[in-house]
């Protein structure tokens, strides 16, 4: 049901309720830090937009009229379930930032977000409590990392050109890797995942460097245009602030494009 216009706000309201507390215009001017003047202002405003007088002003001070009492008991009941409302809307808030859910795909939930989501926790465990964090890894549909590779083939040999197709196709990295340490074929293979091999040189990076590799890795959610509040957009401008590296020197630059990552060749190191 729409209510008339004759129904004043809650901040108008709050100033009648200062006035009947206070007992004059003064003392509700000076409880609440502002002017009597403001607080005649938008007494005179209430009494035009109720069509009641709410106020008797005379020579020696202000009080409530008894139309004015009547109005004040009503508004300080409504007050009190707004202050029930507020608290409640308050709480619903404080359990959303408690609570954030994290799907990601297999490279970006085993190799970036753990370092991220615990760099967060620490830091928001210094000023309030740190949100509860579910992180789910999930395969993307297809290869990101083959389609990027597809067309980094084609930039080079031309949209005409056919590509052969792949030796072997495994549903994981892990799988991947595996079968590269075990001789079956050179792969492309995030540097990310392989970074450890690489620096032990159980693998060797074939250098590519007319080959663009690098992948655009996103943030997404559900609604509206920016990350909804809470926990979730917390993290994104947590992550955006400190721009926490990717690998060597990459970092986060924003949003939509964001993050890197740098598929790269690699093969069994060869042995002398």
């Amino acid at each position: 049901m729409a209510l008339s216009t004759h129904v004043p706000d809650l901040a108008a309201l709050e100033v009648l309720l200062g006035v009947a507390a206070a007992g004059s215009l003064n003392g509700a001017a000076r409880q609440a830090g502002v002017s009597q003047q403001a607080v005649s202002a938008r007494i005179a405003a209430m009494e035009a937009q109720t069509g009641v007088t709410l106020v008797h002003r005379t020579p020696r001070g202000s009080s409530l009229t008894a139309e004015g009492i009547v109005i004040a008991e009503w508004a300080a009941r409504l007050l009190d379930v707004a202050a029930g409302l507020d608290a409640g809307i308050a709480a619903l808030r404080a359990d959303r930032r408690a609570r954030l859910r994290v799907s990601a795909s297999s490279t970006i939930a085993e190799q970036l977000l753990p370092a991220w989501l615990a760099s967060f926790r620490a830091a928001a465990g210094r000023g309030s409590p740190a949100p509860d964090v579910v992180l789910t890894a999930g395969r993307e549909g297809g290869s990101g990392t083959r389609d990027a590779l597809t067309a980094a083939l084609g930039a080079v040999l031309g949209p005409g050109t056919a590509q052969a197709s792949a030796a072997l196709s495994l549903s994981t990295t892990a799988a991947l890797r595996s079968a590269v340490l075990a001789g079956a074929a050179p792969a492309v293979i995030s540097e990310l995942a392989v970074a450890d091999d690489l620096a032990a040189g159980r693998l060797a990076e074939a250098r590519t460097p007319d080959l663009d590799l690098r992948r655009s890795l996103r943030a997404i959610w559900d609604g509206t245009k920016n990350p909804p509040a809470g926990a979730a957009r917390d993290l994104l401008s947590y992550i955006l602030s400190r721009r926490l590296p990717l690998h060597g020197n990459r970092a986060i630059r924003g949003l939509a494009e964001r993050a890197r990552q740098q598929p790269q060749p690699v093969q069994p190191a060869r042995r002398a």
